[in-house]
């Protein structure tokens, strides 16, 4: 499609989306007429010449009449496969999908909104555990403490909606605040909230909240809207084994990838933001402190395993702020009950013995992953590109997560699209589905009892309404699935989305603003 006559024809909701520089290529180009007729052409010379001398070498030296078309198809088979196999390799040299670095992107002004942001952020972390909890669940939780405090500052592009209380010269006030790095939010009006935070879903980046930020930041009266992308997705830098101690990396290579790497990060973000201390526009390295910064009341939105996020993020800030939590199509992982607390303190016991042997064998450690790399890495990374360098890759998948997939514009592919650009994309895909699989394992940040439990912790703060939004077509995370809760948890509100898919938010922007304005009114946040 047309990305720049797209752009121009755009509904108010895509006016902070722009639209893909000229220069850059998400997906694979199609290889010249002329090229193709070459390759073709070639092939079949290069299949007919291997016949041809294998025939010569036979010691029949002449072909059987009943064999001729045999062999011609042989032939063409063979011509075939060269063919293809020329056409990828050229493809994957000369027109490749476009991969770029945060720095070419900023260098460039080719960041995807008018919105986006990126800083060096230290990411925020605080023991959410009470005096009530289990001896092994404290273990657990300084474990996890000790794991993620290790991790260095990373870059985060995030988006930052400020709200001055005019939704129409907001789109030029925003572009004007995002070349103001540390700039605070000062209200110019009555607040209900002092920031509204956004975390994303798998495969999807803060993009995927672009259109209805402003919304539901003007609609919810918040001081400032922020969405950051979690590592692994987006533009926000991908941590690797490199990045940190060597004593370490087995432990937190993956620790920033998993749902409280995201939450750290969004706490960090969202104290300094609402902090009501300026702070030096120099300093990169944001860094605040809870006591210092936090906010008196705050709405976080969480959609499908964004939602992990989001509770995290509620159960890290004080209990005497007000939360207003939604989480849409929400896909929380349960602890199995085979996998203890008591199992997992041994093995971590076990694990944390064997630290002074394990930096001895530094050397041996990095080879084996290197190994596991090429055989396993390169080749899954590559088969990642390759599809999502696919011409209707998003396209299709977005159109099965819609509702009404005939509602699916070419904006709403471009934002889920924009993003594969950045560099070592397929890595950081890689990366968070790798810590996903080792949840379970001793080293990896895992919340004690499962998501649900988490969920649970939850709804027992204070000053905290938490309500499910799902839409009735959900093929991704089926209504039914969430829905069991509200059985469990009556203080927790259930509110159905009939047509709508996994991502109602996106899918329409009004009903869901809608939606969220009658859920304020029965939160009493007004």
């Amino acid at each position: 499609f047309s990305q720049k006559e797209d752009y121009q024809n755009a509904s108010k909701y895509d006016e902070y989306l722009h639209p893909m520089p000229s220069q850059l290529h998400p997906i694979y180009r199609p290889i010249p007429i002329l090229w193709k007729g070459f390759i073709y052409a070639f092939s079949f010379v290069i299949s007919k010449f291997w016949a041809l001398t294998k025939t010569a070498a036979s010691t029949q030296g002449q072909i059987q009449s009943g064999k001729t078309l045999k062999q011609f198809l042989v032939v063409l088979t063979r011509a075939l496969v060269i063919a293809v196999t020329t056409s990828t390799i050229l493809q994957d040299i000369y027109l490749p999908p476009s991969r770029v670095s945060m720095s070419t992107l900023i260098q460039n002004q080719w960041l995807p909104s008018s919105l986006s942001r990126y800083e060096i952020i230290s990411p925020l972390f605080t023991s959410h555990m009470d005096s009530n909890v289990s001896e092994g669940e404290s273990k657990e939780a300084d474990t996890e403490m000790t794991l993620l405090q290790t991790i260095p500052p990373i870059g985060v592009h995030y988006l930052q909606y400020n709200n001055d209380g005019n939704e129409k010269d907001g789109s030029k006030k925003d572009e004007e605040q995002s070349n103001q790095t540390n700039d605070v939010i000062q209200p110019t009006k009555k607040h209900n909230f002092d920031a509204v935070y956004f975390n994303h879903g798998f495969g999807a980046s803060s993009l995927s909240w672009l259109p209805a930020i402003p919304s539901l930041v003007q609609t919810l009266k918040g001081k400032v809207g922020i969405a950051h992308d979690a590592v692994g997705f987006g533009f926000t830098d991908r941590p690797s084994s490199s990045s940190v101690e060597k004593s370490s990396r087995v432990e937190n290579e993956l620790a920033m990838y998993t749902s409280a790497g995201s939450a750290a990060l969004g706490l960090s973000l969202l104290n300094r933001a609402t902090s009501s201390t300026d702070n030096n526009s120099n300093n990169k390295d944001v860094d605040a402190t809870p006591t210092e910064s936090s906010p008196s009341a705050v709405a976080l939105l969480g959609h499908s395993r964004g939602s992990v996020a989001t509770l995290r993020m509620a159960l890290d800030l004080p209990s005497s702020t007000r939360k207003f939590i939604v989480l849409v199509s929400p896909f929380l992982m349960n602890e199995s009950k085979s996998s203890s607390i008591a199992s997992k303190t041994t093995t971590t016991s076990l694990f944390q013995s064997f630290d002074i042997p394990l930096k001895k064998k530094t050397a041996v450690t990095d080879a084996i992953n290197a190994i596991k790399y090429v055989m396993f890495g390169i080749p899954v990374q590559y088969i990642l590109r390759r599809l999502v360098g696919g011409k209707n890759f998003w396209r299709k998948g977005l159109q099965a997560a819609w509702g009404d997939p005939n509602k699916l514009t070419n904006n709403d592919v471009l934002r889920f699209q924009y993003p594969s650009i950045g560099k070592g994309w397929e890595k950081g895909i890689l990366s968070y589905v790798k810590s996903v699989a080792t949840m379970k394992s001793s080293y990896m940040p895992t919340y004690p009892g499962g998501e649900e439990q988490l969920l649970q912790d939850v709804l027992k703060l204070p000053n905290t309404y938490v309500a499910i939004v799902h839409g009735t077509k959900d093929r991704v995370v089926p209504s039914s699935y969430n829905e069991k809760y509200t059985a469990f948890y009556p203080n927790l509100r259930f509110v159905k989305m009939d047509g709508f898919g996994h991502d109602p938010f996106e899918e329409d922007v009004d009903m869901f603003v809608d939606v969220v304005k009658d859920l304020m009114k029965d939160a009493k946040f007004q």
